[in-house]
């Protein structure tokens, strides 16, 4: 990028320098960079000299120092900088399954070598519309703002289960692994960050649920089933801790044929909850399994 921006200015292309890299410092040591000028002229109008200052932006990293890529902040700035609403195109998140299982089974310093490997395995298959940042750990996003269809992404995540299983292959199959893979509409961004990587944290659990190498498109209907077990579960918690608030017992009587006598009576538990559109029943068929998977009925 800096050599581009240099030769840009030598053939007069640029007459402006602003950029942030990375420096080696004297210990070697990598640091960021804002390096800011303008561009003096001979009298020819070649580039002659280029005068501004060089500034250390502090402790904040921009990059990622294992696989070189930038990191979460810039990705966010790259959409941000965007001129237009974003309209078409894909975030494509993606998650190392089992990564922890790499670390403990061969070392961090084998883990590192995955990530690296995997970084540079995606990269190599992008389109030049394409860009690919290392958010935390195992988890990287790739962003198309050109695609006009999710079967770009399908394309685009065949390219690169391709790849990792030539590079597994390569390696005699000394670490076998696979990612999982959610996608979303990158026109979700405009609806704003905090709903956007909702979204996004959304479609690539959705993708693991499915098992190693998942891989799941965005779908909104599934979204809202996500959040309404949400919104259960912590109704449920606060009833019970409010003295079981919201829960009833219903009683159904047991006959008996012959004599038509009541003999008993089944205990039915019932719970709702209060909504926007007021109080609401929960189905047994929704709460009760939800109260078994939060532990919260010992059976």
């Amino acid at each position: 990028m800096l050599a581009k921006h240099l030769a840009d200015i030598c053939e007069g292309r640029e007459n402006v320098h602003n950029l942030h890299y990375r420096w080696l410092d004297k210990d070697g040591m990598p640091v960021w960079i804002n390096c800011r000028g303008i561009v003096i002229v001979d009298q020819q109008g070649k580039a002659e000299y280029l005068v501004g200052c060089l500034n250390e932006t502090g402790n904040r990293r921009r990059a990622d120092n294992v696989t070189g890529l930038l990191g979460g902040p810039e990705f966010l700035a790259y959409l941000r900088a965007q001129k237009e609403p974003i309209s078409k195109g894909f975030f494509m998140h993606i998650g190392i399954d089992d990564f922890g299982a790499i670390n403990s089974s061969r070392g961090a310093d084998y883990g590192i070598y995955i990530l690296k490997s995997v970084a540079d395995c995606m990269e190599s298959c992008l389109s030049d519309n394409q860009r690919l940042y290392h958010l935390v750990a195992d988890q990287y996003v790739i962003v198309d703002l050109e695609a006009s269809s999710s079967e770009d992404a399908v394309v685009l995540k065949e390219k690169i289960t391709d790849k990792l299983y030539n590079f597994i292959v390569a390696g005699n199959y000394e670490a076998i692994f696979s990612i999982s893979i959610g996608v979303i509409d990158a026109a979700t961004f405009c609806e704003g960050t905090e709903e956007c990587r909702k979204k996004f944290e959304f479609a690539l659990k959705q993708a693991k649920s499915m098992g190693k190498n998942g891989f799941y498109i965005f779908d909104q209907d599934d979204y809202e089933v996500f959040l309404r077990k949400g919104r259960i579960i912590a109704t449920l918690r606060n009833a019970i801790v409010n003295h079981y608030d919201g829960f009833e017992v219903y009683y159904q009587p047991i006959e008996d044929c012959q004599s038509e006598q009541i003999i008993g009576a089944e205990a039915l538990m019932r719970f709702s909850m209060i909504t926007e559109e007021g109080r609401e029943f929960v189905s047994p068929m929704e709460f009760i399994p939800l109260l078994e998977e939060t532990g919260l009925l010992m059976c």
